[in-house]
């Protein structure tokens, strides 16, 4: 997957500044609502990363569990 898509996701949520949103913004609900197509965008791109070699070691990370 490339970042496009990513990308893509983010800008058709409207949260492009996700990064430095207050906890008070009402755009934090949306990134909770769509939780789980963000986390699955997110992953692909990392995982597809980790298939060119740009990871070097498998990225524990891809197995948390979010509650």
């Amino acid at each position: 997957m490339e970042d496009t898509v990513v990308k893509g996701k983010v800008k058709e949520l409207r949260i492009e500044d996700w990064d430095r949103l207050k906890f008070n913004d009402d755009r934090q609900n949306v990134i909770a609502e769509n939780f789980d197509d963000l986390k699955n965008a997110l992953l692909s791109y990392l995982e597809g990363k980790e298939q060119e070699g740009l990871s070097g070691a498998r990225l524990p990370f891809l197995s948390v569990e979010v509650v």
